[in-house]
């Protein structure tokens, strides 16, 4: 029996089931948080000096968490699967 692995950034590597309507959900979720982010850079560049400080301190810390969560999650999902196996 071949080994089966999931790469982290694929997505769309229809393993383990995935289909059309995942794929689709994952775009959707991608546009989501690409406009928010858009949308959150742009209030920062127009609001006051006094202001953007904090605000970047935040999206920074907003961002760093996520992507510490993510990665973690990721692990843990690789750990599952190969324990699967």
């Amino acid at each position: 029996m071949p080994v089966q692995s999931i790469h982290r950034f694929n997505p769309f590597a229809l393993q383990h089931g995935s289909n059309l309507q995942t794929h689709e959900k994952v775009q959707e979720i991608v546009w989501y948080a690409e406009s928010r982010f858009w949308t959150i850079l742009s209030k920062i560049s127009n609001a006051d000096r006094e202001h953007q400080a904090w605000m970047q301190n935040l999206l920074h810390r907003e961002l760093v968490c996520l992507a510490f969560g993510l990665s973690n999650l990721a692990d843990i999902l690789q750990s599952f699967l190969s324990y699967l196996t």
